[in-house]
């Protein structure tokens, strides 16, 4: 298997690149973004395989919030910690074929969407069970993506992915919340 996984690399680093679905999971839960107003984009700060490559936090969100306006999404120009927020993550490294020829780079995308949810929950106070709404902060729809990419095409890739995975908010956002 070992061997297999080598030659696909070698071979996908002149040739093509290769997707996969990170985990089995479910289609995200589009209930949870009903009722939402503006969102808050938010993207992590990049490592350093990605600063190598030109890729900037600042530009991602910038390409990121225009697609959303040209959807009619409302943007939140505040960005507390209390608004709803679409995070960005990003992870890139070099890979290498049995550690020595770096035959392209693996990256790894995650959109969140992260709202600030109320939980129920019942306390002991004074020997009496009380409830109480705690609040928290937590991802309600996600998605993500691994793929391994040529170094020739990296950044094109990396874009088509992540606009990839903007749009699959967006299409469950409106569908929710239908423009007027």
């Amino acid at each position: 298997m070992k061997y297999f996984v080598t030659a696909s690399l070698l071979l996908c680093s002149f040739f093509c690149i290769v997707r996969c679905q990170v985990g089995n999971k479910p289609a995200p839960d589009v209930s949870s973004l009903s009722g939402v107003g503006a969102i808050c984009i938010r993207v992590d700060s990049m490592n350093q395989t990605l600063q190598k490559q030109g890729i900037l936090g600042e530009d991602l969100r910038i390409m990121i919030e225009s697609m959303f306006r040209t959807s009619g999404i409302t943007l939140d120009s505040i960005c507390d910690a209390n608004s709803p927020q679409l995070h960005v993550r990003m992870m890139c490294l070099p890979a290498e074929v049995q550690n020595t020829q770096t035959v392209g780079l693996a990256y790894y995308i995650r959109l969140e969407f992260i709202q600030v949810c109320q939980v129920p929950q019942s306390i002991s106070v004074d020997g009496q069970m009380k409830k109480i709404n705690m609040y928290y902060s937590l991802p309600t729809w996600s998605k993500e993506t691994l793929v391994v990419s040529s170094s020739l095409q990296f950044s094109d890739n990396l874009h088509k992915d992540l606009r990839s995975l903007a749009e699959s908010f967006i299409n469950d956002y409106l569908t929710v919340n239908p423009k007027k």
